[in-house]
């Protein structure tokens, strides 16, 4: 919740003093699936008229890349849960990597469910399908695999 806060008050610090413009929020993409948190976070986003929100069909690549060929909003984001905790399904993060370098969008992912748990190393996700490189942003906890609190927020 708290990333998707701050990525939206960007539009808004841009802005300097009042709301910004449609054409100056920030467009943001999230999958049908994502975890409450990201949902919830958007909504804050959205009712504060810092964000415009798409959301595309879970895990359908054909149409998120169909409504970010649609958005002439300049700043993307796309956000997903990399591993849905409700269905047990990845995220196809190598084909989100692929529309990330077509289209120039932020991706961040919520790794809460695949770190310490997936790739060789624990890397997560991202690891398991090796495409850590391409990932802008990752959102992970430490209460499920470290048995500990506390998150984190890291980046490239």
């Amino acid at each position: 919740m708290a990333v998707m806060t701050a990525l939206g008050s960007i539009s808004s610090l841009l802005a300097v003093g009042r709301k910004p413009a449609k054409d100056e929020r920030i467009a943001i993409f999230s999958d049908a699936l994502n975890h409450a948190s990201i949902i919830d976070g958007i909504r804050l986003i959205e009712r504060q008229q810092e964000a415009v929100v798409f959301v595309y069909k879970h895990c359908d690549m054909s149409h998120l890349d169909f409504l970010l060929s649609s958005c002439s909003i300049e700043k993307k984001v796309v956000v997903t849960d990399s591993l849905f905790s409700m269905d047990g399904d990845f995220a196809p993060l190598p084909e989100l990597v692929e529309l990330r370098r077509k289209y120039g969008f932020l991706l961040v992912i919520d790794d809460a469910h695949g770190t310490l748990v997936c790739g060789d190393n624990g890397g997560g996700v991202p690891e398991l399908l090796e495409c850590e490189s391409g990932i802008d942003i990752s959102v992970g906890t430490l209460s499920k695999a470290a048995g500990c609190q506390g998150g984190f927020v890291a980046c490239r």
